[in-house]
Formats: C-alpha cells, sequence, structure tokens
C-alpha cells in the first residue's frame, strides 16, 4: 500500500482515507497515477492507496480451496487483501499522524462494490467508521455467486486447463489462468459474506458507518451499442408496454442524439443509480449512521 500524509508529528491525529481502485476485479492498482494521493494529503487528509488480488487470483471458488480454508469458504481474497489493509492502518497508521478512529473507505467501480462488501462483512467491525461509494455495490445479483456456483465455476477452470487436483492447479503458469474466462465475481461464501448483501442491511447486521453514495452523470456511456432514435423508441414500446410514454418522457428521443443521450443515462440509472439509492435506503431504514445520495456532475 501507498501513504501519503500532511502530518508533521506522529500525533496529530488526522482524519484517514483509504482509497480501493476499481477496475473491474480485473485490471487497476493503487499506483495508477490517477490515484496519486498529493491532492487530498495537501488538504489536511492522510490518504492510503491499496491492492488487492485480482480476477482468478482474488475470486477463484474450489471445493478443495474451502475444505483446507478452516472456515469453510473459498473466493473472495480480494476482499481478504482489503481486510488485511484496513488492519495494518488500524496498527500502524498514527505513526503517520493519522487517527484509527476516523477511517474512511472509498472507492469507484469495482473498489464502491468492494466497499460495499465491506461494510457488509461482519470481518469488518472496528476497522472504519465512514464510507464514500463512487458507481457501484452489491444489491444486484450481477456481479455475486453463491459459493456451490462458484465452486462449479472453479473445477470448471481446473479441468479446461487440464489440472487433475488443486495441487496441479497451483502448477499451471498465471498466464495460462489469465486465459480462461473472467472469474471476476464476489461469493456469497458463508464467511466474508455470510448471505447476500440486501439481506445483511435488511437484518440490520451491517457495519453502521455513515454513508456517502452515489454515481458520475456520464457512467453509462460504456455499456452497451448506441441505438437510432427509431429503435431506442421500439424496443421502449416493446419492453415497457403501457409504461412506454411515461419511460419516454425520462429517456426522450426526438433524435439520434438525444437518444444516444437518453441510452447513456438509461445504462447509468439501470447500473449505478439504482443500487446507490438502493444502499442508502437499506442504511437509513436499518442504520443509526446517516446516509446521503449524490450525483457528481461536470
Amino acid at each position: 500500500l501507498n501513504v501519503w500524509s500532511p502530518a508533521a508529528k506522529t500525533k496529530e491525529k488526522r482524519p484517514v482515507m483509504v482509497w480501493i481502485h476499481g477496475g473491474g476485479f480485473m485490471s487497476g492498482a493503487g499506483a495508477c497515477p490517477i490515484y496519486d494521493g498529493e491532492g487530498m494529503a495537501k488538504k489536511g487528509v492522510v490518504f492510503v492507496s491499496i491492492n488487492y488480488r485480482l480476477g482468478v487470483f482474488g475470486f477463484l471458488a474450489h471445493p478443495e480451496l474451502s475444505k483446507e480454508s478452516g472456515n469453510g469458504a473459498s473466493g473472495n481474497y480480494a476482499f481478504l487483501d482489503q481486510l488485511a489493509a484496513l488492519k495494518w492502518v488500524q496498527k500502524n497508521i498514527a505513526a503517520f499522524g493519522g487517527d484509527p478512529n476516523r477511517v474512511t473507505i472509498a472507492g469507484q467501480s469495482a473498489g464502491s462494490f468492494s466497499v460495499c462488501a465491506l461494510v457488509a462483512s461482519p470481518l469488518s467491525k472496528g476497522l472504519f467508521q465512514r464510507a464514500i461509494a463512487q458507481s457501484g455495490a452489491m444489491f444486484s445479483t450481477e456481479r455475486s455467486k453463491w459459493l456451490a456456483e462458484a465452486e462449479q465455476d472453479g473445477l470448471e477452470l481446473q479441468q479446461a486447463v487440464k489440472a487433475a487436483t488443486l495441487a496441479d492447479l497451483r502448477k499451471v503458469p498465471a498466464e495460462e489462468l489469465l486465459k480462461q474466462p473472467p472469474v471476476n465475481s464476489a461469493v456469497i461464501d458463508g464467511y466474508v459474506l455470510p448471505t447476500d448483501v440486501p439481506t445483511i442491511f435488511a437484518e440490520g447486521k451491517q457495519n453502521d458507518v455513515a454513508l456517502l453514495a452515489g454515481w458520475n452523470s456520464g457512467d453509462g456511456f460504456l455499456f452497451g451499442e448506441p441505438l437510432t432514435a427509431a429503435k431506442f423508441n421500439a424496443e421502449i414500446k416493446d419492453r415497457y408496454g403501457k409504461w412506454s410514454e411515461r419511460f419516454q418522457k425520462a429517456y426522450p428521443a426526438s433524435s439520434d442524439d438525444q437518444a444516444r443521450l437518453s441510452q447513456i443515462q438509461r445504462n447509468r440509472d439501470n447500473i449505478f443509480a439504482w443500487q446507490a439509492h438502493a444502499w442508502a435506503v437499506a442504511q437509513a431504514k436499518t442504520g443509526k449512521q446517516p446516509a446521503w445520495l449524490y450525483q457528481f456532475d461536470r
């Protein structure tokens, strides 16, 4: 991990921000230039950026891995790395002038997804007091799998690389594993995540920390092929039926340019905005700490 600190003395007890990078759990690193912490440090914050295992190394589940783990779980190594970093911060950040009792975790995209997992996980208890989420959450089932399904995926990967046992699988070169279909889904493993995140929040079992959750105005531009106005309107009528007129008021498409913008906004809302909203509502219902929603625009 990397630390930037404005503190001249170790006893200054400055607020701490721990940044978790994005990249779809397949790419990214704490050392990316856009995550340089100098600007935050100049504002008085001790800024920490971390690294964690990605792809197959971060999320591979396997029956034999679960059996040898001691807790009946496998996968979620990315989250375990993040937890290890947060434990390091608790033990060591005071030496950099930081206050271990004023730690905010923050992340974008997969990093925001991670923030959500950490807020939900019982293993995070006491490791941070606030959370900032930008464009990602675990209130959808699209990026998570139950342990049995994830273990089956692990067995299929083992077969794909012609490994007879887990021991053989460990001998396969990393480059060969990376050629296989992506392994980047969080695992509802009964350990890091006792059950799915919406249930954890509904039962009030999350880490009750202050939450700032949101998205960027242009988040949807990466997703989907742009449709012409005619095709977009046809899709709306086919998908939403009697609700299509209400939908078109929110996402108008009187021209191809307007249709393109509406598709970006729909993708943003469909993928990111509703999840942040669901997360903030869930925290407001079952938690005592406040929750805020935001949309970032430039």
